[in-house]
Parts: C-alpha cells; sequence; structure tokens
C-alpha cells in the first residue's frame, strides 16, 4: 500500500472492534508507516503533505529536488493521539530517525491537535493529549526546541498536570537555557525561573552557557521589575542565584535594577543598597556609567564606587 493509503486503513481501526485480525492489521499499518518514515530521502517518490518552510536541506541538492527530513510529519497528524503515539514509539524503536524530526513532528502536532496551543491558551479538555505529546518527547538534548517546551510547560501548569510531567519539561528546559529567548520564560513566576536556573547550575555549565543564561535573567528582571507588587526579597533571591556567573558587560543588570528601583522608590535606603550591592560598575558601558552617574535612584556611594 502507498504512504498516505496506511495512513487512511489506520484511522479507520479506531472504528473497529479490537479483535485479532483487527489487531494485526493495526500493526501491519504501523510497521509500513514505521518502516517508510524511516527511509532514505532521496528514496521518498510519493506525494506527502508539507505545507512548511523547509529545514535541514542538503546544500548539495537542488532545492526544488530535495525532501526533507520531516516530510512524513504533517500526514501523521490526521491520527488521534491513541495511534499516533503507537506510530511514533514505531518509528523511534527503528532509530533510523534523529530526535530533532520526531520533536518537530510533535510539535507540529501538538499546534494542530490541541485547540489554542500556539497562543497559549489551551483548553482543559486537552489534558491527557498535552501529556501524551510531552510523554513522547526524545531523551537527546535539543530534540525540541526551548520556545515549544516552554509552551508545553506553561500548558502543563494551566492544565494541571502530575508534577513528574512538569519536573520532565524543567529539566529539558534547564538543559538548553542558554538557548531560551526572553519571550520563552517571561510569563513564568520568578520562583519558577529560579527553580530552571537551579537546575542549570546543577549540570555543571561551561562558561558561556553561563554567559547567556546571566544575560537571559538580567532581561527577566527588568522585565519583571515593572511589576510594583514585585517583592524585594525575591527579586534578590533571584539575581544573588547568578551573582557568579560571569557577565560581559553588568548593563542588563544596571537596567533591572534602574526599573525596579523606579518601580518600588518606597524601600529604604537599606534596602536600596542591598540591591545595588548586586552591580559591579567597573563593568558598566561608558553610556551605562554616565547614565548611573546622573542617576538620583541609585546611593550615592554606587555611583562613586
Amino acid at each position: 500500500r502507498s504512504w498516505k493509503d496506511s495512513i487512511i486503513v489506520l484511522k479507520t481501526t479506531n472504528d473497529l472492534s479490537p479483535n485479532e485480525f483487527n489487531l494485526k492489521l493495526v500493526k501491519r499499518c504501523l510497521n509500513s508507516i514505521a518502516s517508510t518514515a524511516s527511509i532514505d530521502t532521496s528514496k521518498v517518490e510519493w506525494s506527502y503533505s508539507y505545507n512548511r518552510k523547509k529545514k535541514n536541506l542538503d546544500q548539495k541538492v537542488r532545492k526544488q529536488e530535495a525532501v526533507p527530513k520531516d516530510w512524513w510529519v504533517e500526514d501523521l497528524c490526521d491520527l488521534h493521539m491513541d495511534l499516533y503515539k503507537q506510530a511514533i514509539e514505531a518509528i523511534k524503536k527503528r532509530g533510523k530517525v534523529p530526535g530533532f524530526v520526531i520533536g518537530e513532528a510533535l510539535h507540529v502536532y501538538a499546534v494542530r491537535r490541541i485547540a489554542g496551543f500556539s497562543k497559549g491558551s489551551v483548553k482543559i479538555t486537552d489534558k491527557s493529549l498535552t501529556e501524551s505529546v510531552i510523554e513522547l518527547i526524545p531523551d537527546e538534548k535539543g530534540s525540541v526546541s526551548s520556545s515549544f517546551l516552554s509552551k508545553l510547560l506553561r500548558a502543563s501548569i494551566f492544565l494541571g498536570c502530575e508534577e513528574t510531567v512538569k519536573e520532565k519539561l524543567k529539566k529539558k528546559i534547564s538543559e538548553q537555557l542558554e538557548e531560551t529567548t526572553l519571550s520563552d520564560i517571561a510569563m513564568y513566576d520568578i520562583d519558577m525561573v529560579q527553580s530552571l536556573v537551579k537546575e542549570f547550575m546543577n549540570q555543571d555549565p561551561k562558561t558561556h552557557s553561563k554567559v547567556s543564561v546571566a544575560k537571559l535573567i538580567d532581561g527577566y528582571l527588568a522585565e519583571k521589575s515593572r511589576d510594583p507588587n514585585l517583592l524585594l526579597q525575591n527579586f534578590l533571591s533571584l539575581a544573588e542565584t547568578l551573582s557568579s556567573f560571569p557577565r560581559q558587560s553588568h548593563d542588563g543588570l544596571y537596567r533591572a535594577i534602574d526599573i525596579f528601583l523606579k518601580e518600588h522608590s518606597g524601600i529604604s535606603k537599606i534596602e536600596k543598597k542591598s540591591v545595588c550591592g548586586l552591580l559591579d560598575c567597573r563593568k558598566l558601558s561608558p553610556e551605562a556609567c554616565e547614565h548611573a552617574v546622573q542617576n538620583e535612584r541609585l546611593p550615592m556611594r554606587v555611583i562613586v564606587q
């Protein structure tokens, strides 16, 4: 049977009773799908659905002739989760499809099948579906993007998924925290971000990764500092967690501190000093240093250090 025929036949088994013949039919369809999805892309000569921008094209192959490694993922979105899960597991078992392709398949399926997922407004009825997608994430680092992981974590929190599910996502995000963007974590509270940073630190990260994460968290603190309800101890706690991280510049941290002091003008001088104690003015750019000298919100001792 053709590629799409196997999927069509597999879909029909949803309505069949689970007798021996039908179970064998399901198994044959799954084997066919897994075998076809695992084939060398140079041998793909049949039609398939592909409405996304092609990725990872071989530079030696002309663009119009290249078949992407993830050519099969959209067609599988026609399957309900129970059959989709079996299909993905069968593909993974063969061991010929890279983890990042499986990750792309899960991302496409989530966007297609979980209503409101791409906009961050999932429905409680999709809890089981969301948990199944998370369960299928490959173990390989980088198999799914930080953005996708962050959306899954937000969904799992909203849906009240099991702690083990959320912990898996937090660990995956922390493994590639240096690749995470501010928009990925902006919706998390301080406690969640701090737990991600601590998990990141437990992995003995390299210096360049620490530099990236410090820059990310400086930006996060600047965003959160706009909230007048942000507690001083929460700001300090997260900032101090990264106190040992190397920074090419303290401009980002200075910006976060300046915004915090502006939005929390009622804090005491001692509290201001504790916040500003995080800053090393020697690592400010000339522009930031000039701004600091004229900044009336900073204690004088900080300005002249």
